[in-house]
């Protein structure tokens, strides 16, 4: 999310929730499978990776 003035702005990058998912996929492992752990970890490890390459795009962009 991109707010404010041309010359004075602020972005905003999140996955959103984290924290939750996290909670989310432990439930699941706990109570029905290891295949959700297998799928679900490297899913939201692959989301964190690409929200920080997008960040780091961003920087180089404004920086």
């Amino acid at each position: 999310m991109i707010t404010g003035e041309p010359n004075d702005f602020a972005i905003h990058i999140g996955i959103g929730k984290f924290i939750q998912n996290i909670a989310v996929i432990a439930a699941e492992a706990l109570l029905l499978s290891a295949l959700f752990l297998a799928v679900d970890i490297p899913e939201m490890l692959w989301t964190r990776h690409v929200e920080g390459e997008i960040l780091k795009k961003i920087t180089q962009m404004i920086g």
